[in-house]
């Protein structure tokens, strides 16, 4: 299964001629549907390993194409990477263009912001598949991963090194925060549970890594997202709403408990740290700083007796 690169299906740089028969049919057709299946035909020839120039067909995908186009192309970024037609960080890295290039046509243009925030959740999407699958088996700890060691997945360097070099804000999600500072939090903070979840883009499906593994691969992301001193609304609100979702975690929703004690530890950490408005002046910051001091203590203060309590056991 999956997308053979080393098959020999044709001569090497014969499919780009058919890559490009594709895409005229995505850009010619108004229809999302057609636009889907000639998207995913571009994704099989680039499996393949037909194009003499995989990128150039990758950005044709991802850049100033209908977002179901986006969207189908993006849904396979972790399988190409797993076929090695293309290093995680070079796809991160072309993921992460699109990614600026989707902002700064929302910016310029802002009857196309609907399409361009969908453009952005879909380019999210992909990066964070690729993060999943580059979750090391091997590795219960990211701490543990900087000693090098080789991973079950070999595609651009071991998953250990790669997780490594992947901290604060070098993290692929950390950096697509502030490739898109609009579109890209409400996918971001999406894609933090995906990664952990159950689903087809988990890294349970694509890493084959238990869930408490992949929500500890996170752990650098995660920490360097709730400490931020990005100040902006969106920045602000993705702050709020991923220390929710932990504290949720941490209480031990639809979770196991080795993942309910990681998300309680990581909160009780930060806690100290957690940083405030610091446009505030005078009264008003010394109420807000308050309010966010007393507010995300009793939110872990709740975990951490909920997280116990399973724990203990009754």
């Amino acid at each position: 299964g999956g997308c053979p690169r080393a098959a020999g299906m044709g001569p090497r740089g014969g499919g780009d001629a058919e890559a490009d028969a594709l895409l005229a049919h995505v850009e010619s057709s108004p229809q999302p549907f057609v636009q889907r299946v000639a998207a995913r035909g571009v994704v099989a020839v680039i499996c393949s390993g037909r194009c003499a120039r995989p990128e150039r067909a990758l950005r044709r995908c991802l850049v100033g194409t209908p977002p179901s186009c986006v969207d189908e192309v993006c849904g396979a970024c972790a399988r190409m990477v797993a076929a090695g037609v293309f290093d995680a960080d070079a796809m991160c890295g072309e993921l992460l263009a699109a990614l600026a290039a989707s902002h700064a046509s929302a910016t310029t243009d802002r009857r196309r912001l609907g399409d361009e925030c969908r453009v952005a959740r879909a380019l999210v999407r992909g990066i964070a598949g690729v993060v999943a699958l580059s979750i090391d088996p091997g590795e219960t700890d990211c701490a543990g991963s900087r000693g090098g060691g080789s991973g079950g997945n070999s595609r651009g360097g071991t998953p250990a090194r790669r997780l490594a070099e992947w901290v604060g804000p070098k993290h692929p999600l950390a950096r697509a925060l502030r490739a898109h500072p609009t579109g890209a939090p409400p996918a971001v903070l999406a894609a933090v549970a995906r990664i952990s979840g159950h689903g087809p883009d988990s890294a349970a499906a694509l890493a084959g890594v238990p869930n408490r593994v992949a929500l500890r691969a996170l752990r650098p992301f995660l920490r360097h997202a709730l400490l931020s001193e990005n100040n902006g609304d969106a920045a602000r609100g993705f702050r709020d709403a991923l220390h929710a979702h932990l504290v949720r975690v941490a209480c031990g929703e639809g979770v196991d408990s080795e993942s309910s004690l990681f998300a309680a530890t990581l909160l009780a950490g930060c806690l100290p740290w957690y940083r405030t408005d610091s446009t505030s002046t005078g009264a008003d910051r010394t109420r807000h700083q308050g309010w966010v001091s007393h507010a995300r203590a009793a939110d872990v203060a709740d975990a951490l007796e909920r997280a116990a309590a399973g724990w203990l056991g009754p």
